[in-house]
């Protein structure tokens, strides 16, 4: 029988810096995305127990998620798998596909704030 799964010491340290300070916690990871307006506030807790995360941060998800891969070096990577064990049937899409795929038209060439484009 298996002893209990030991974790790395570098893993318990950041775990440790989430739950006992999670502000300096999240503030070390702004870095790590791209931003339209970079936050100057990571946390809110003015409406506690109601907190609100870089209330003056504005990001683009579709950025982070593929543009920034492509941008990288990174487009012919997969960025989805599709491995369905019940057809049997198997597709790749990398982020280069996705980023020149089909977009939806909306009000105008491209998504706003507060549209919800869905594919059919």
């Amino acid at each position: 029988m298996a002893g209990p799964m030991t974790l790395p010491d570098s893993y318990r340290r950041t775990h440790r810096t989430s739950i006992e300070d999670p502000a300096a916690f999240w503030a070390a990871g702004v870095d790590m995305i791209e931003w339209v307006t970079r936050p100057t506030t990571v946390l809110d807790d003015s409406g506690a127990p109601f907190y609100r995360w870089f209330p003056d941060g504005e990001l683009n998800t579709s950025v982070n998620a593929l543009d920034r891969h492509v941008r990288a070096g990174h487009g012919e990577q997969a960025a989805i798998v599709y491995d369905s064990p019940v057809t049997g049937r198997t597709a790749t899409t990398t982020y280069q596909q996705l980023l020149q795929g089909p977009r939806p038209s909306l009000r105008g060439d491209r998504p706003e704030p507060g549209d919800h484009p869905l594919r059919r």
